[in-house]
């Protein structure tokens, strides 16, 4: 098929063979830095890439090439299979558990595999039983990727290395952001002081950016910009219309344009205040409230913190992070097509978000905690508890990596944010 012979074969063979061993050797390394869960799909895909390339090749060096990439597949393949059974097993089964996997892959698997692809070598040729293989590992990687959603779809914690990763990545992602030229330096430079200037610069883009406005309209709406950072971190984080231009007997009414501009732009999120919580919400707003958030934690970060990353990394109990949760939850939910509110009543206190669920006709509560007090929530006990309001289920995100259930209150990981979207109704995590 490539032109080549059998002793070709044996050496791209060797090659493989060779390469598995660096790759198990640099395991542990990188163990520490890249969750295990996802190593396993990073590897579930190397077996497709691979197996293809054996399939597809039409000369020698992709077939060597294919061997080759054996250092991304069993190299790292056996090696995680052997952490997994570790961290997932209890320590009285451990044997018991590397022994069945040893069998399901090199044991039982590898000869019901080998058996199979010499019928279909004899029966279809090599073309054949390679792309029998191809298929066999592309639908062996969409087991792993749909295993690892299930997880979280079920609300079942993650191991605690993989969770101290994910909060590792997240807290990054406080302060890099989402701004593509941003990301791409840090990944370039991991200098946090280059992206701290490109986010500077499109801060400073977004203030100035009302050109179509005349002058006295241009200052409203760079002033209602600025004021963003400091009314999140106030206790009530609304926007008070009497600020804006410090005069009093302002209302939301006399900057309507500019609160719709910065929306609509995409500047900066809103999140209306509501009463009566009853689906749907947007029926229920008729309160002049609303919140504020920039559209990208990485520009608030650098407003709130500058340079000292210290103080986002390291978690310090000194340092309020509520604000910065409270942006990331903001822009995950309207990214995935939430329109959101928030609870605000002046006897029974504020939730910070509310969001509409179609499957059961009801609002569900979101509360979000940066620090270790995360199950003490009064305004949303109250809020669950009222029969009027038809609640079916809450939700408190915090750093906790336990998932946990207290009455209709759900307690999960902050990072499992990213998984509310529409089309999980039928999931048990958004079955409200």
């Amino acid at each position: 098929k490539v032109g080549g012979s059998e002793s070709m074969m044996g050496s791209a063979l060797a090659v493989a063979a060779f390469l598995e061993l660096p790759a198990m050797g640099l395991f542990s390394r990188v163990r520490r830095k890249v969750p295990l869960a996802w190593l396993l799909i990073f590897c579930a895909a190397f077996f497709v890439i691979r197996t293809g390339l054996f399939w597809a090749a039409r000369s020698v060096p992709v077939l060597y090439l294919a061997a080759a990439l054996d250092f991304f597949e069993y190299g790292i393949f056996i090696p995680a299979t052997v952490y997994y059974v570790a961290e997932h097993i209890d320590p009285a089964n451990q044997v018991k558990g590397q022994s069945l996997m040893g069998m399901a892959t090199t044991g039982v698997g590898s000869a019901f595999g080998n058996f199979v692809s010499g019928q279909l070598l004899d029966r279809t040729g090599v073309n054949g039983m390679l792309l029998f293989c191809t298929i066999c590992a592309t639908v062996g990687l969409l087991v792993v990727i749909y295993a690892v959603r299930k997880k979280f779809e079920r609300l079942e914690a993650l191991d605690g290395p993989t969770h101290n990763k994910m909060m590792d990545y997240f807290r990054k992602y406080l302060l890099v952001g989402g701004l593509p030229d941003a990301v791409n330096s840090y990944l370039e430079n991991h200098n946090i002081q280059l992206v701290r200037e490109i986010q500077q610069e499109i801060h400073d883009y977004y203030a100035a950016d009302a050109s179509k406005y005349d002058e006295e309209r241009k200052l409203k709406i760079r002033r209602i910009y600025d004021l963003i950072p400091s009314n999140m971190e106030n206790k009530k984080k609304r926007v008070v219309a009497q600020s804006i231009e410090d005069k009093k007997g302002k209302t939301f009414a006399d900057y309507q344009d500019e609160f719709e501009y910065l929306i609509s732009a995409g500047i900066a999120l809103n999140v209306q205040a509501i009463s009566n919580p009853v689906f749907p919400l947007v029926e229920s707003t008729g309160k002049n409230l609303l919140k504020l958030y920039l559209n990208d934690v990485g520009i608030l970060t650098g407003i709130l913190y500058g340079n000292n990353i210290r103080a986002v990394l390291d978690d310090e109990a000194s340092i309020n992070l509520g604000s910065v949760y409270e942006s990331v939850v903001a822009s995950e939910l309207i990214a995935h097509g939430y329109e959101l509110f928030y609870y605000d009543n002046r006897h029974k206190g504020e939730v910070d978000y509310l969001i509409d669920d179609y499957a059961t006709l009801s609002a569900v509560p979101i509360e979000v905690k940066s620090g270790k007090d995360y199950t003490i929530h009064s305004a949303l006990n109250s809020f669950v508890k009222n029969e009027d309001y038809h609640i079916q289920k809450a939700f408190v995100v915090s750093n906790e990596r336990t998932v946990s259930m207290k009455g209709k209150i759900v307690y999960i990981p902050i990072y499992y944010i990213m998984f509310f979207q529409h089309g999980l109704e039928d999931s048990e995590a958004m079955r409200f």
